[in-house]
């Protein structure tokens, strides 16, 4: 999607650039006074497109393009404004996922400390311990995909149709187990 958003802005762009043909691309610029200047313009398209393009990116990054004329100003400060409204979200929602991938990592390590604590406390050896490890992590890593699976399943089906896909996932490991045996 940010991808499109950016060729979508460059087309813009070019669009905007192209009615009156005084604006310099930046990396142009040590060749104005010659004909070479014009190359954005008249060159091969796919010159033309690289260097929209790249504005576009320049602008998603929230660049200065240097417009030239009130309506390239105007294009460009339309461009700037949703380009910082997408980036804002962008970096809203990344935060958002740390700050809820640090509490859980951080609850996840109060229980394993708690765990540790108690078996050093009942003195155990170094094998236990390992194992007691190994198993706390794996079951907590199981309960953690059902709470998201179940979670995930809830927004999009109903409790029947939960019900039914949970048993027709989990049919193959319940005959498997031994107290169903």
């Amino acid at each position: 999607m940010m991808f499109m958003y950016i060729h979508i802005m460059g087309c813009f762009w070019f669009l905007v650039t192209a009615s009156n043909e005084t604006w310099i691309p930046n990396m142009d610029f040590v060749w104005f006074g010659t004909p070479q200047v014009y190359d954005f313009y008249y060159g091969h398209w796919l010159r033309s497109y690289m260097g929209s393009l790249y504005i576009a990116f320049y602008l998603f990054g929230v660049g200065e393009v240097c417009p030239r004329t009130t309506f390239e100003l105007i294009a460009a400060t339309i461009i700037l404004i949703l380009s910082s409204i997408l980036n804002g979200l962008i970096i809203g929602n990344m935060a958002l996922y740390m700050n809820e991938l640090n509490r859980k990592n951080a609850e996840f390590q109060r229980k394993l400390d708690t765990v540790n604590t108690a078996m050093k406390a009942l003195n155990l050896t170094i094998g236990l311990r390992r194992e007691i490890t190994e198993y706390f992590i794996q079951t907590n890593v199981s309960q953690n995909l059902q709470k998201e699976l179940n979670a995930f399943m809830a927004k999009r089906i109903s409790k029947t149709y939960r019900v039914m896909c949970s048993i027709y996932i989990y049919k193959d490991q319940v005959r498997k187990n031994i107290i169903f045996s």
